[in-house]
């Protein structure tokens, strides 16, 4: 027996009398023609001869086109069938349908009925097809596998032997392993073999936190905004603009620097992967108004971009008769083709998105009879379609989801609202941030995998003051809320032209998320990326990662946190917090005791400022 199928021994059917030894003699030499999910095989995983009459009190079957039938009956059938050369076995109904019978059929048998071209095949509420293993080719075998997700691979693979020597095949392991790793290939022509081989290393190397390089970087100081996306840091002061491509364990580091842009740099957005910067530039003009510039340039070389309709998108914010009209904070996000800008103005903020390859301005909340943005903390793109807004519209704070266009101007549609938790009568919220890694449009060059998007994990900061009604110190408290976005797209299933859904925080965040601290608030971005996050640990000589992919799952659920993490009753919160989202945390001690991190998924960047240089030490994986 494998280590790999000890795992999933078959479980003892009491009524039947069989044992595991007997189901595993039958999985290796009889090739049974059925395939359920192993959480189901102590219920219907039994010997063909074995398999008499229709008297089951649990569930009774009939062929559709007839009177009662065995189990062995129709099989027989199906064999004859096939032999025959027709496409398609007989089908059979569940007189008496049970939900978690029809759930247990792996989609292998959808997704290979498809290929085929066979459209016979459909799981109804009362409906069923079963086709024998051996009934198709290994070849087709193979080729459907390459097509399915990771649960239904292994759900595969676990069925009888020929699947699992498919399954150990190089290329498939490859498609499994990348997808519990929450990656995707970025197609480099490699082989799968030495493909999984570099990924099982890097896996390692996270797990372990064993970097192979370090590097020392310096930095011109004089930070007025920066990036680090695609394993390039980018700062400007205000005029210039420099690129920093920081060194990796295959690749040196290169830089480029335009010392004046022609502007004045208010913020930007930046992806490397389509050579792509925006700058926010900020002007007055005589008659009091502030008009807002969006310049879409080429890092390469501070040109207008050429998939850019319009080079320059501008809006203007008109003085307010008591407050004016000063921009005390800005922000801008790009995912794809969308550019997404938040400013903070008094009395009232804003919210636009553009599509900016068009040049269409998509969103305005000026525009809106009842604005977002009022309540707005903070914001973060969760797809090309699909945002969350963090907000206090309630004592205890919430996550809202929302739905846009990408390419049509109209309004936004909110999806969903999550609740988070109840907090004590003398203490508010103070702000709600959220913040994850960079969605890129393409992988970064020479990388051989990159994150999938759905796969990325969003950390909320959430941060509560002490009531000064009750006398005392100002005191804070901060603590932070990690959510795969995973989770989040469950909620976007949800008709926008329906009323949102509103969720508890008791429905969606003991097995949605992962609540910890107090813990310092984060002084830097960029500390995300993909499944992972950086932390500085609490004493401050150690690096801390919390990775929140499903890589060895099963092989090393021993080094994983599956424990549930509680804060206690009292603390902050009014009742005790368990959440139970799936991690494992790995710390190194460093020698150096850096003021923050930030990481990609290539390297962990430690940063200190000087006096005049801003010094980074990569540590390469």
């Amino acid at each position: 027996m494998t280590p790999f199928l000890h795992e999933c021994e078959w479980e003892t059917n009491d009524e039947r009398g069989h044992d595991n030894e007997v189901d595993r003699e039958l999985s290796r030499s009889a090739e049974l023609p059925f395939v359920l999910h192993p959480s189901l095989r102590s219920r219907v995983f039994a010997r063909v001869n074995h398999l008499e009459g229709d008297v089951s009190e649990e569930v009774i079957y009939r062929k559709k086109d007839g009177d009662g039938a065995t189990y062995k009956e129709y099989f027989a059938q199906t064999f004859d069938v096939l032999h025959t050369g027709q496409r398609s076995p007989p089908e059979i109904v569940i007189v008496k349908p049970k939900p978690d019978l029809i759930a247990g059929i792996p989609s292998f048998w959808l997704t290979s009925w498809r290929h085929l071209g066979i459209e016979h095949l459909s799981i109804l509420p009362t409906t069923l097809s079963i086709m024998p293993p051996k009934a198709l080719p290994e070849d087709l075998i193979f080729f459907v596998m390459t097509f399915l997700d990771a649960t239904d691979i292994r759900s595969t693979a676990l069925t009888c032997w020929s699947f699992y020597e498919i399954f150990k095949s190089p290329t498939i392991q490859y498609i499994y392993e990348l997808q519990l790793d929450g990656m995707r290939d970025t197609v480099s022509m490699r082989s799968h073999a030495e493909l999984l081989e570099r990924l099982r290393d890097r896996r390692h190397a996270w797990e372990k936190l064993e970097w192979k390089d370090i590097y020392d970087v310096e930095i011109p100081s004089g930070l007025s905004a920066y990036e680090f996306v695609a394993g390039a840091f980018s700062r400007t002061n205000g005029t210039d603009f420099s690129v920093h491509w920081l060194p990796s364990h295959t690749e040196s580091g290169h830089d480029i620097a335009h010392p004046s842009v022609g502007i004045s740099i208010r913020d930007f957005a930046i992806d490397t992967t389509q050579d792509l910067v925006v700058f926010l530039e900020e002007n007055q003009t005589s008659e009091g108004i502030r008009r807002m510039s969006l310049h879409c340039r080429t890092v390469s070389t501070n040109q207008i971009h050429p998939h850019a309709a319009s080079g320059v998108m501008s809006f203007d914010i008109a003085p307010h008769e008591v407050y004016g009209n000063e921009v005390s904070a800005a922000e801008l996000q790009i995912a794809d083709d969308v550019l997404i800008l938040f400013i903070s103005t008094n009395p009232e903020n804003r919210f636009l998105i553009w599509n900016w390859e068009n040049g269409v301005q998509l969103y305005d909340s000026l525009d809106e009879n009842e604005s977002i943005s009022d309540a707005i903390e903070d914001f973060n793109i969760l797809q090309r379609s699909k945002l969350i807004i963090t907000g206090i519209m309630n004592s205890c704070g919430v996550i809202l989801i929302y739905d846009f266009s990408p390419t049509t101007p109209g309004p936004i549609s909110l999806l969903a609202i999550l609740e988070l938790p109840f907090i004590l009568p003398n203490y508010r919220v103070f702000t709600v941030g959220v913040h994850s890694g960079p969605l890129q449009r393409h992988p970064t060059p020479g990388t051989l995998f990159t994150p999938r998007s759905d796969t990325h994990i969003h950390t909320f900061t959430l941060s509560y003051i002490k009531d000064m009604r009750t006398g005392g110190l100002l005191s804070f408290k901060h603590y932070l809320l990690f959510v795969p976005s995973s989770v989040l797209l469950r909620y976007c299933e949800h008709d926008p032209s329906e009323a949102p859904s509103d969720v508890q925080w008791s429905t969606w965040g003991e097995h949605g998320s992962l609540l910890i601290g107090p813990r310092p608030s984060f002084q830097w971005l960029r500390y995300a990326h993909g499944p992972r996050v950086v932390l500085k640990s609490d004493d401050g000589n150690a690096i801390e990662v919390l990775d929140f992919s499903d890589a060895n799952l099963q092989r090393a659920a021993s080094s994983r946190q599956h424990d549930p993490t509680v804060v206690p009753v009292g603390d902050v919160f009014l009742d005790e917090i368990v959440t139970r989202l799936p991690h494992r945390r790995t710390v190194r001690k460093v020698e150096k005791d850096f003021f923050a991190y930030m990481i990609d998924e290539e390297r962990i960047v430690g940063l200190n400022s000087l006096a005049n240089t801003t010094e980074m030490q990569v540590f390469c994986f």
